[in-house]
């Protein structure tokens, strides 16, 4: 292995961030489970399917629009975070007998959308629920999101959902449908770590969550040890990360090359 000057503090903090999340993974399968802090969007889930209990109309939910592959896959671990919530969703959906749509960019989705689905019926005692109570739509997307948001708005004229949860990454589309939910009076949450569509979120509407909080949210409703566990270490290579920074504004302004000390 040949070391570089200039780049071994990044290597020795790389590999001291692997092992504080391997710590905590480890720490957490073995019972010592941290505690994750309650998100507002995600408390008010259940009461956005109550709603549409109540008033007869469906949910709507969708994990975004990027792909496994191709340009978009640098994306995936927040489709992945997105089909995590889609398993509390499903269950509560089934719980309460609520239609439940699910709108979908991408083909490679639909099996595992499906398998989620049946999974979370089959636990609520309703298998026999999945063909009759819930429908997952395939809008593809070709060289633009057009037509996956163009789909999704002329479902939501016609069903008119009193839930709408989009948990992903999302682009463009993002402000239309949320928009158009807004119009339908639904009960809106949603969740993305692409900061230009944060904003439209906020904006549109009624929960967010932001950033990060879209893989703390997956992992709570999972309770997946393992990733509540990195969870814990990555907020602990953050802490470790801004006392470097401060440590290194101070020093700075005092007139101590504190970068000079961190290139070897």
């Amino acid at each position: 292995m040949q070391l570089i000057a200039g780049r071994i503090f990044g290597a020795v903090f790389l590999l001291l961030s692997f092992l504080i999340v391997y710590f905590f993974m480890t720490r957490a399968v073995k019972g010592s489970v941290p505690k994750i802090r309650k998100m507002a969007g995600l408390e008010a889930i259940p009461e956005s399917i109550g709603r549409a209990a109540e008033t007869g109309r469906p949910v709507h939910y969708t994990p975004g629009t990027a792909g496994f592959s191709g340009a978009t896959a640098g994306f995936a671990a927040q489709t992945f975070a997105g089909l995590s919530v889609l398993t509390y969703v499903s269950r509560l959906t089934a719980k309460y007998k609520v239609p439940l749509y699910v709108t979908l960019a991408y083909g490679e989705h639909i099996p595992l959308v499906e398998s989620i689905l049946r999974e979370s019926y089959t636990l609520e005692g309703r298998p026999e629920a999945v063909a009759t109570e819930t429908k997952v739509l395939y809008f593809p997307i070709a060289t633009s999101n057009a037509p996956y948001a163009s789909g999704v708005l002329g479902l939501f004229e016609r069903v008119r959902p009193a839930s709408n949860i989009m948990i992903g990454p999302f682009y463009f589309e993002a402000l239309a449908i949320a928009e158009q939910g807004f119009i339908e009076g639904a009960m809106q949450i949603a969740g993305t770590a692409m900061t230009y569509q944060i904003p439209f979120f906020v904006v549109a509407c009624d929960y967010t969550l932001i950033g990060e909080e879209i893989f703390a949210a997956g992992a709570v409703v999972s309770q997946d040890k393992p990733l509540l566990g990195s969870i814990a270490g990555q907020d602990v290579i953050k802490v470790i990360t801004i006392v470097l920074l401060l440590a290194g504004f101070i020093l700075q302004n005092l007139g101590v090359d504190f970068l000079s000390l961190l290139k070897f």
